[in-house]
């Protein structure tokens, strides 16, 4: 409704606000929703129409704040607060239905445009999720797309031989187009997306000019994906199909959570506790921090030697400092090697800690001759009160 009837006084809906779960608890599709008078609805959450029961959307069009067009949501270019007809025309494209009823044809979608009505700028997460687009055709008049704004959508094809003046493209606004692979050593190297192209205007020269100037475009451009509208690519280098050393991936170490265990992860240098790992199969590595609330009151816990994420293996070398402080259920644990590596504390006042194992040497037999010479060398530990005071200390 545009207006509900509060104890008489009929109130107009001015905000769909929430975080993006107002359909959370929805279990049918919802065929149609519609904006029934837009003049009133001045504030849209973003994340509003993230919800795939939402299959269909709508408006009357007649007012100044939100319109829809073939399933995508649009505002007013500014918030002035006046309904005049300086801004009403004038829009910016908020957010497309991630999973409408009716997908466009031939998966391409155009901003809204007519001789009257022109959409100037594409907003942050305008399609985010979109997998049933995936060519983005600009309008003649667009002037941003704002960064972010194709996150997870399956957009590859981007063509702007419309537009008269050159488009102000937002950091990764276009969405990332590369790939990512590891060749035989363990290296990482980008190719080009697959179908990943961005089609400029060839003529005139000065808007070419333009678009070559643009900082965003660097990276589309390092990777040969674009190309002018009479043919042939912006640039005659391309790095699409090599794999130099300086094209290895170095992003910043981060946090990431796999099997109940917490793990740092390194991808700025295989460095850790001053043993560095220079081997290419060992440059990434990774450092166990904590147990993750699932497994903290674990009584064994398997550490692996390696994880993998987004199909990059990273190998796991050491515990890290008060790891597993002051944990009192674990009994057991099993650590991939002994060449692992210990940080101060990592076992702090653990009560009930009393076996560990190495996986990279056979476990200690109690039935076999116990010399010296035939113990397994730090296969295993059996903690007793003193190590662990020690440990404690």
């Amino acid at each position: 409704p545009y207006r509900i009837n509060v104890d008489g006084t009929y109130r107009p809906v001015t905000e769909i606000g929430g975080e993006g779960d107002v359909f959370k608890s929805v279990t049918v599709d919802i065929t149609q929703l519609k904006f029934n008078d837009s003049y009133y609805m001045k504030y849209v959450h973003p994340d509003f129409l993230d919800s795939k029961r939402v299959r269909s959307i709508s408006s009357n069009n007649n007012y100044k704040f939100y319109r829809v067009f073939s399933n995508i949501l649009y505002r007013t270019y500014t918030d002035t607060g006046s309904n005049t007809s300086t801004y009403k025309n004038k829009l910016e494209l908020v957010r497309a239905l991630p999973n409408p009823s009716t997908p466009p044809i031939g998966g391409a979608v155009t901003p809204y445009a007519t001789s009257t009505i022109k959409t100037y700028s594409v907003q942050t997460g305008a399609f985010k999720n979109c997998n049933h687009i995936t060519k983005f055709i600009a309008n003649a008049d667009l002037k941003t797309i704002e960064a972010g704004a194709f996150d997870g959508s399956a957009v590859v094809n981007f063509d702007f031989t419309n537009t008269t003046s050159a488009v102000q493209i937002g950091q990764n606004a276009l969405g990332d187009c590369r790939e990512k692979q590891m060749d035989s050593d363990g290296y990482i190297y980008y190719v080009k997306r697959s179908g990943f192209t961005i089609t400029i205007p060839s003529t005139p020269s000065t808007l070419l000019d333009s678009y070559k100037e643009t900082p965003a475009f660097y990276m589309y451009d390092k990777y040969g994906c674009i190309t002018q509208a009479s043919g042939g690519a912006l640039v005659s280098s391309n790095n699409s199909t090599k794999k130099p050393s300086a094209l290895r991936l170095k992003q910043e170490d981060f946090d990431t959570t796999i099997g109940g265990i917490n793990y740092h992860v390194m991808n700025s240098g295989g460095k850790y506790n001053g043993v560095e790992y220079t081997s290419s199969k060992t440059d990434f590595i990774a450092v166990v921090t904590s147990l993750a609330a699932e497994t903290a009151q674990a009584k064994t816990v398997v550490i692996p030697d390696k994880i993998t994420i987004d199909g990059v293996a990273y190998m796991v070398v050491g515990i890290d400092n008060d790891a597993f402080g002051s944990n009192d259920t674990l009994e057991t644990l099993v650590l991939p090697s002994s060449d692992i590596i210990y940080s101060s504390q990592a076992f702090a006042n653990c009560s009930a800690l009393g076996y560990i194992q190495f996986n990279d040497v056979a476990p200690y037999d109690a039935t076999a001759d116990n010399s010296v010479a035939s113990l397994p060398v730090a296969s295993t530990q059996s903690l007793t009160e003193s190590s662990r005071k020690d440990d404690e200390d």
